[in-house]
């Protein structure tokens, strides 16, 4: 689309998204919560989702999000555990309340949390949901990059990202880490956005887009989701 991205071919790379302050089309639904507006994070993409169809957009990994068509890979993973309890029994949107965290299993909590403390999941009566980003592509950090296994072969053809200052007190931006596709959280800020569950061994290098934009040019136009369905990813 008019994006620029493709799919496949944007396999492995990192995108850096800014919350911006718009609205879903009709105006009645959507967005960000205005403490989320101007805050950043940088996801990594691990995979793509061929059961969406429409518009795409930015679908962050985060626990009891939502597990989507794919049920099965939370309770293979985590045994005691029924898959209603991934997602609070909603396979589409997953737990609507910070409270429903307490049925996932205990390394899943604080990152499903980051969902309603940082992300702003459903405030503001529930209108705070899939809220736009802007993008740009940046180079994987070593924080991404050492849970994926994965380094585009182009990556050096874009900006860094200052980790060291990314998320300093009080600069709103929390500090890259793995979330899909593009979440596993430095201590205080941010779940990490597309990381795999168990990196391939040897993982090759995706194959860079054909005409990638402009390093550093900020995309408009999509937004961000979530999902966590406990599987690896695909590309």
């Amino acid at each position: 689309g008019s994006h620029g991205l493709s799919g496949d071919d944007n396999c492995g790379q990192c995108y850096e998204l800014k919350f911006v302050d718009q609205i879903h089309p009709k105006g009645n639904w959507g967005g960000s919560h205005p403490d989320l507006v101007g805050k950043s994070m940088v996801v990594q993409v691990t995979n793509i989702g061929y059961d969406v169809n429409g518009e795409h957009s930015f679908d962050i990994q985060i626990p009891g999000a939502g597990q989507g068509i794919f049920t099965n890979g939370c309770t293979a993973q985590f045994s005691g555990y029924s898959s209603g309890d991934f997602d609070c029994d909603n396979n589409y949107g997953g737990c609507s309340e910070r409270s429903g965290c307490a049925r996932l299993p205990e390394e899943l909590q604080k990152p499903c949390e980051w969902r309603y403390d940082w992300y702003r999941w459903f405030a503001e009566g529930g209108q705070t949901n899939n809220p736009y980003v802007h993008f740009r592509r940046v180079q994987c950090p070593r924080e991404l990059t050492e849970i994926s296994g994965s380094v585009p072969s182009d990556d050096e053809a874009y900006p860094k990202v200052d980790v060291d200052s990314y998320a300093q007190p009080g600069s709103g931006e929390p500090s890259p880490s793995p979330a899909t596709t593009v979440a596993p959280i430095p201590p205080t800020k941010v779940p990490t956005t597309v990381a795999p569950e168990t990196p391939s061994p040897s993982p090759q290098p995706p194959a860079p887009s054909p005409e990638p934009p402009a390093s550093s040019e900020w995309i408009k136009g999509t937004w961000t989701t979530g999902y966590w369905d406990c599987c690896k990813p695909s590309c």
